[in-house]
Parts: structure tokens; C-alpha cells; sequence
């Protein structure tokens, strides 16, 4: 997506009215807890009063924001209905009756387009979309027990039938009927949007946008559809989008899970506001009484304790008059300024470099997997198994190099303490990747990041003689207990 991109004004905390030494609290916090925090911004009055990146997250980098995408989605069929295309009654059969049952069931020949909205389509589970050729005509072939409307279940295949909508009326995809209506008024550019196995950009989640991009969304919200002075998506589509629309209480693991549910937005549990929520912790979180965005992305798999957080320590800190706390303010700056994550990997080489460098590693067969979890879900290949890998060793960098499935991959990862960088080609997607690692003992010890998602690959070589043996998890899957994955080779 090319343009130019339009930063927000900048200011102090204390000039509007950010207490930072509640969002010192609030980092010191999240860092105590293992909170793996990737950026924050705090927007208020219309300036940025905060920002920080933990490194190697930079403020140039798109984030993976996950079902952010659906506020993107909804605010597609906002300018869709403005323009006369389609309203919330119309049904999803009518716009494809080619692909519909030849006996279909009432709930379903009544589901509407509010109905995808709100999380109310009555579908039993949610299809897998890349294990089908026909997205629609596989959504519309399963299950509705429950009468649209009535029962809130989070769905995000209901939510790529949207983006499926607007592909048939407009032969757009999402980004091409959103530039120059949104992306560009925003000054959003350089946007990545995971594509379906059909080819066609995800309604329910794939976008990937920087933070700064991520806090613009939620400003134009906050400034109901205004940008410089243009209206640019309608104030009344915004007013009933950011309102709640559906109880969601029931069975609600958080209050922030259970405060209501609004057009592909969710309701906070801190009355009269509300987010653009991406899963791992990928918010924008929208204050009109406070006149204030908070955008923070990160790799969080237990979001309560990130909402805890916020609504104790952040929300706090939003006053309503300026401060008189200049020597806050320089505290907090240089907190920001040296905002790291600590991946504690900085060893002395071994000697087992030299004696394997460069040598084949046959692995027994598996179904394992280096892949980001995020990337894997959604290839067109979906059969892994870890087959060969070879480590290069150099003074500061090892290249790590593996075949799986049908791809060839390769990352640098840094030896004396700092990230590498590479541009990866992992399943179907480009991605940078920054990588860090060291040797303990007869293991070799690295973290892989897929720049781009919340995810981290750690992995765990250890060397006995001829055997390998491989382990790796998902940085994000042990809080879920998934834990750790291990892979038998021998070196050739």
C-alpha cells in the first residue's frame, strides 16, 4: 500500500493531563508478572503523551493485531451501507443463493448481516477456512442450532463472511475498499492482511499495522468518524457501532469479556468505553470521558491480567487538567527509552560450534513444526514434519537453516546478545525476524521472533555424541500448558 503516512501530533504526559508515574507503575508491573508487553501509546487530546517499544519491537514494524481486523471489517460494511449497497436486515443467502444448501434451515435462510455483526449467527462451531476451497459455501453447509440473534457466540468465520459481502458487491477486497476511504484520510500505510487459502484478505483477523496506526483507529472512534476536520466514516455508524448491541455476560471469564458486545468491538468493563480487541493482547482502547486511545500490542496469553492492569494503573492515570510533573516526565522518557525484553541468552561460544557447524541434521519422522502458530493455521501446505536443519556458526551470528513440509527456511540469530536480523520466508508469508541466542552447555538455546506476530519460537538444541534431540514451544503456549515439543535426529 503506498502513500505517505501522517504522524499524530506529539506532547508531554503531564501537558495533558497522563500521570507518569502511573504508567511506570503500570510497565514495572507488567514486567514483575512476565507480561510481555511489545508497545504502548497513549493518545490524549488528540497528541501522543506515550509511547515506548520493548526491543526489538520497533515503532517502524507492523504488529499482527489478530480480530483488530474485525473493527477494520465492521467499518467496511459501515461505508458499505452509507453507500447504499446493502443494510443490516439482508440476509447472507441473498447475496449468495448459488452457494446455499439446496435444503436450507429456517435460522439460516435468516441470518442477517447485524447478526454477523453483533456475534449472533447461530452457528454451532466455527468451520476451519483453510481446510476448504469455498469459504462461503463450506459456512453456509454447516450447523445453526440457534435462532440469529439471540445468542451471543464468537465467531470469526461469521466475520469473513462480511469481508466476503463486500468482495461480491465491490470486487474489492478489504485494504482496496478501505484505502481510499479510511487508510488514506489516516495516513495509514504499509498494511499487511493475511490472505485466505482462497486468496482473498480475512475478515476476522490478518491485518498488521504499526501502533502508531493501530491508536489512529482508535482516535478516529473517539473523534466519532473525524479526521482533520472531515467526516470521514459516518458519526451515526459510529454511535451504534461502539455501542453495545448484545449481552455477552453469560459465561464471561473477565468483566472486560462480559460488559457487552458492540459491532465487532467489544464494551470495557469500565463504564462508557470500549476496544478494538486482537487476541495475545493487541488493544485500542477508546475513552470519550477521558478524551483518550490506549494502544498497546503484546504477547499476553492470560489478557485478564493485562486488563487488571490497565484498569488500575493506566486508566488511573488519565486526568481531566494538566499536570505539574516535569520531573516525572523525564523519568518516564528514559524508561521508554530503555524498554527491552529480556531474553537472558548472552553465554560464552562453545566448542561444539566448530564441530558442528555446518552439518547435517536428519530428523526420525514428526510433525513438528518452526513455523509461527499464527502463519501455520493458515497455510496452503498443512503438512509439517521438521526434516533437515543445519547450523552455521560465525563470530556474532549463527544461520539456522531447516526444511519442513514443502518450505526451506533460514533465520540469523545473533550470539553476543543481540538480535539478528532476518527477512524469512516462513510457510507463505515474508517476515522480518529477529533472533537471539547462545550455547549452554551441549545446548544451543535461541529465540525466534516472527518480527510481525505476537508469537516467539523458543528452541533448545542439545548435542550427545551423534544424536539431536529438538525441542521447541510456542513462547505464548506455556502459560496454556501446551508446553514443550521434542524432535530425535542424528547428525550424517
Amino acid at each position: 500500500m503506498n502513500g505517505t503516512g501522517i504522524k499524530l501530533p506529539r506532547s508531554l504526559p503531564s501537558a495533558e493531563g497522563v500521570d507518569a508515574n502511573g504508567v511506570i507503575k503500570f510497565i514495572d508491573q507488567a514486567e514483575n508478572l512476565g507480561i510481555e508487553l511489545h508497545s504502548i501509546m497513549i493518545i490524549k487530546n488528540g497528541r501522543v503523551a506515550v509511547e515506548g517499544w520493548w526491543d526489538p519491537y520497533a515503532e517502524n514494524l507492523r504488529h499482527g493485531c489478530y480480530s483488530v481486523t474485525k473493527t477494520f471489517t465492521a467499518t467496511a460494511i459501515g461505508f458499505a451501507i452509507s453507500e447504499g449497497l446493502l443494510s443490516l436486515s439482508d440476509k447472507l443467502i441473498d447475496f449468495f443463493p448459488d452457494k446455499m444448501p439446496i435444503q436450507p434451515c429456517e435460522h439460516l435462510k435468516a441470518l442477517t448481516v447485524r447478526d454477523m455483526l453483533c456475534m449472533t449467527c447461530g452457528q454451532a462451531e466455527e468451520i476451519n477456512i483453510a481446510e476448504t476451497d469455498d469459504a462461503v459455501r463450506a459456512f453456509m453447509a454447516s450447523e445453526f442450532p440457534d435462532k440469529p440473534g439471540t445468542v451471543f457466540k464468537y465467531n470469526s468465520i461469521a466475520s469473513h463472511m462480511l469481508a466476503e459481502i463486500i468482495f461480491h458487491l465491490t470486487g474489492k477486497s478489504l485494504p482496496e475498499y478501505l484505502t481510499p476511504r479510511l487508510f488514506n484520510p489516516l495516513g495509514i500505510i504499509d498494511v499487511r492482511w493475511d490472505k485466505t487459502p482462497q486468496g482473498l484478505e480475512m475478515g476476522g483477523w490478518g491485518i498488521h499495522l504499526k501502533t502508531e496506526d493501530l491508536a489512529k483507529m482508535g482516535l478516529l472512534f473517539l473523534q466519532r468518524g473525524r479526521w482533520n476536520g472531515r467526516q470521514v466514516v459516518p458519526e451515526s455508524w459510529i454511535l451504534e457501532a461502539s455501542s453495545k448491541q448484545i449481552d455477552n455476560s453469560a459465561g464471561a471469564p473477565a468483566p472486560d469479556w462480559g460488559a457487552g458486545y458492540c459491532y465487532q468491538m467489544w464494551q470495557n468493563a469500565i463504564p462508557n468505553s470500549y476496544r478494538l480487541d486482537g487476541a495475545y493482547g493487541q488493544f485500542s482502547l477508546i475513552y470519550p470521558e477521558q478524551n483518550a486511545v490506549i494502544a498497546i500490542t503484546s504477547a499476553e496469553s492470560k489478557t485478564e491480567r493485562l486488563f487488571e492492569l490497565i484498569n488500575n494503573l493506566l486508566f488511573p492515570s488519565l486526568k481531566t487538567e494538566p499536570l505539574h510533573q516535569n520531573q516525572a516526565d523525564v523519568v518516564l522518557s528514559r524508561r521508554l527509552c530503555d524498554l527491552r525484553i529480556n531474553e537472558k541468552l548472552l553465554a560464552d561460544h562453545s566448542p561444539l560450534e566448530v564441530k558442528i557447524s555446518g552439518k547435517v541434521i536428519e530428523f526420525d519422522e514428526n510433525k513438528g513444526s518452526l513455523i509461527p502458530v499464527s502463519q501455520r493455521q493458515m497455510a496452503f501446505e498443512r503438512n509439517f514434519g521438521i526434516h533437515t536443519a543445519k547450523l552455521f556458526f560465525a563470530q556474532n551470528v549463527c544461520l539456522f537453516s531447516w526444511s519442513e513440509g514443502l518450505y526451506e527456511n533460514s533465520v540469523k540469530i545473533g550470539l553476543n546478545g543481540d538480535y539478528a536480523e532476518s527477512l524469512t520466508e516462513l510457510a507463505f508469508t515474508l517476515n522480518p525476524a529477529r533472533s537471539i541466542g547462545a550455547f549452554f552447555g551441549d545446548t544451543f538455546v535461541f529465540t525466534m521472533r516472527a518480527i510481525e506476530e505476537p508469537h516467539a519460537l523458543k528452541v533448545k538444541i542439545n548435542f550427545s555424541e551423534d544424536l539431536v534431540m529438538l525441542s521447541y514451544c510456542d513462547a505464548l503456549s506455556v502459560d496454556m500448558d501446551a508446553g514443550w515439543h521434542t524432535v530425535k535426529g542424528h547428525i550424517k
